[in-house]
């Protein structure tokens, strides 16, 4: 039974509805769960080219940078087609987006802009090796929209106001979505 608020005016509401954010449907979570594990494995990979190859790389646009730019395009498409939905419902600002996507609306634009930063570096100062490639400025602000992005299933997870119950035939997997974006997270 979700947890019911009362308003000003004595009507109950759900919190979800007290604040008229959508609220999020768990296949929601899952593509972003699928498209965040392709925006997180391309910067594995692209750290390890940092890593292993950074030395003999010279231009920003390798196969590793499209993948990990290619999995920013494809999470970013997606909530951004998630907050098209709430706009064409009536709902403006960041009400239009599935309850907990806030900070992805956030990390979409930060996450682009330092993408924009990152290729003028590597144009500039070439391509980091070891702990440099670690700490970056241009690759800090790359996190930081990732991290914003790939946590948008956690805290949508997180502020659902119905118990953390499954429902009936899905034998528990409502409980899993919010351990990979967790995990995530602190990678």
């Amino acid at each position: 039974m979700p947890t019911l608020v009362h308003d000003h005016d004595g009507t109950c509401r759900t919190p979800c509805e007290q604040r008229g954010s959508i609220p999020h449907h768990p296949a929601q979570n899952l593509i972003t769960i699928g498209l965040a594990w392709w925006l997180i494995m391309g910067l594995f990979v692209d750290g390890w080219a940092h890593n292993h190859l950074g030395d003999r790389l010279e231009t920003f646009f390798t196969p590793w940078h499209a993948l990990f730019y290619s999995g920013f395009l494809a999470v970013a498409a997606w909530v951004g087609w998630l907050g098209q939905r709430g706009w064409r419902a009536g709902r403006r600002g960041l009400l239009a987006l599935p309850q907990g996507y806030e900070l992805a609306a956030l990390g979409v634009p930060v996450f682009a802009l330092g993408g924009l930063g990152d290729m003028a570096w590597h144009t500039v100062f070439g391509i980091e090796v070891g702990v440099e490639a670690l700490l970056s400025p241009t690759h800090l602000v790359l996190f930081l929209g990732a991290a914003c992005i790939v946590s948008a299933p956690l805290v949508s997870a997180w502020r659902t106001p119905t118990a953390r119950k499954a429902p009936p035939g899905w034998s528990g997997r409502a409980y899993w979505p919010p351990w990979p974006c967790s995990a995530w997270c602190r990678s």
